[in-house]
């Protein structure tokens, strides 16, 4: 369940032990909201500790990632070298710049990381979230 389709008088799982839902009060903001994605099943948030579950969305990067491998990427000359040299990669192993070598790479990608048995470490710095597998490429 979306904690959109939560209603009152519903029961959530806290640190303290289930709590009902007193009530619901949709708040203006204008502060900095995070988004962010784990690994892990389930896990607290809150105060409280609400228990909550990850329920994966379908794609756990930025589509726009996908541009850098399909040679797509001009915003400096080493990224566009790069990008080209990727391309030429995918074309090697039969992966064209299309919608079904998009979807097919995406899909490896987000298995990939979701799957974290091949996941040696993770690592996060101002350009985003590292892994690196078991054999100690990233």
């Amino acid at each position: 369940m979306s904690v959109g389709e939560l209603r009152q008088g519903e029961r959530v799982d806290t640190e303290f032990g289930q709590r009902k839902i007193a009530s619901i009060t949709a708040q203006a903001y204008r502060g900095v909201l995070y988004n962010f994605e784990t690994t892990e099943h389930v896990y607290r948030i809150g105060t409280i500790g609400t228990l909550v579950h990850n329920n994966y969305p379908k794609e756990i990067f930025a589509s726009d990632k996908l541009d850098y491998l399909f040679g797509q990427v001009t915003s400096s000359a080493h990224n566009e070298a790069r990008s080209i040299e990727n391309l030429a990669q995918m074309r090697r192993i039969g992966l064209w710049n299309d919608a079904g070598g998009r979807e097919f790479v995406r899909n490896h990608l987000t298995e990939s990381a979701r799957e974290g048995s091949n996941i040696a470490t993770r690592f996060t710095t101002e350009h985003g979230e590292y892994l690196t597998n078991m054999d100690g490429s990233s």
